[in-house]
């Protein structure tokens, strides 16, 4: 049992660990860039409308896919 629990502990560390390690990777420009388009997208409707266009749009179908 304390075998077990101990695996777990060390498990848990080395996860914790790999988690810091990978926020430490990501640039800070790109998460300043994901706040900047999340920003954009809340406040412009604009945008909003252009994607609502492009989803019901006609899509290009190629005939000869299933041949």
């Amino acid at each position: 049992m304390m075998t077990m629990k101990s695996h777990i502990k060390n498990l848990t560390v080395q996860t914790t660990l790999f988690g810091q390690s990978v926020a430490k990777a990501i640039p800070k420009t790109l998460e300043c860039s994901v706040v900047e388009l999340t920003s954009n997208w809340l406040t412009e409707p604009s945008l909003q409308e252009l994607v609502d266009e492009n989803i019901n749009s006609t899509r290009p179908v190629d005939n000869n896919l299933g041949k």
